[in-house]
Formats: C-alpha cells, sequence, structure tokens
C-alpha cells in the first residue's frame, strides 16, 4: 500500500445538492487525486489535508497526516479508481458502511445512504469522521 500526503493549494467552493457527485461534476474539487487512487481528505468539499492510496482494500487505515491520524478523521473522499468501493467504519472492514462508485467523490459531512454490515440499510446522515477501512 502507498500512502501519499499532499497539502490542497487552493480553497475550492463547491454549491452541492447532494453528498454524491460525479468526479466529472466536481474535478476540480479534488483535481489533485489522480486517476487510479482513491483519496481521503481531513475536510469536507475535498479541502485540507489529502492521503492517496494505490490499493483498493485497506483493513486498517494508519498512518498520520502532519497533525492528525488518519483513522477516523476523514471528512470527504474521492474514488479515481475503475472499482465501485465500501467504506467501512471499523478496521477488517467491520461495522456499518457506505458505497462510493468507481469514478465519483463524496462529502461525508453530507447526507449519505448508511448500511449495516450485512447489507441492510441502517439511515441516511453523515459518516463524517469514522472511515476505518475500505475495499
Amino acid at each position: 500500500m502507498k500512502i501519499k500526503a499532499v497539502t490542497l493549494a487552493s480553497t475550492v467552493a463547491l454549491a452541492v445538492g447532494g453528498a454524491l457527485m460525479s468526479a466529472g461534476q466536481a474535478s476540480a474539487a479534488a483535481e489533485n487525486c489522480r486517476t487510479g487512487y482513491f483519496c481521503i481528505y481531513l475536510n469536507g468539499n475535498w479541502q485540507g489535508e489529502m492521503a492517496t492510496y494505490s490499493s483498493t482494500c485497506v483493513s486498517a487505515i494508519q498512518g498520520t497526516l502532519p497533525g492528525q491520524y488518519l483513522n477516523d478523521h476523514t471528512s470527504s473522499v474521492a474514488n479515481k479508481t475503475t472499482k465501485n468501493l465500501k467504506l467501512y467504519e471499523h478496521t477488517n472492514f467491520g461495522g456499518r458502511y457506505i458505497n462510493v462508485p468507481a469514478q465519483s467523490i463524496i462529502d461525508l459531512t453530507k447526507n449519505v445512504t448508511v448500511y449495516h454490515n450485512n447489507g441492510t440499510w441502517s439511515h441516511t446522515g453523515p459518516f463524517n469522521d469514522v472511515l476505518s477501512s475500505f475495499c
């Protein structure tokens, strides 16, 4: 697994009705996330410190960005891979999860559909600062 930290140089303001947008609709917001990578951002609206993953399955988000732990500190994501991903609230793909389609970006501070680990609906609401694993 390769992790790279990047500081976003510019602040991008987006008027977004929902949490999920296609990568094309908001490419400026997540422009630092390269094609083929999954990127997590410490702040909503794809701002702040960013970590990139070349692997699409990580059982435990570990490591730090300057001044922040990565586990349970994610507020937006960009999935620039060709794989649909599930983001889990616990390590080893445990607990509740959300779906992140391939080539999409999601602001986790907004309302998203959250599922129990058995696939049943849990609720609709933010999934902010709970990400611990993804696949």
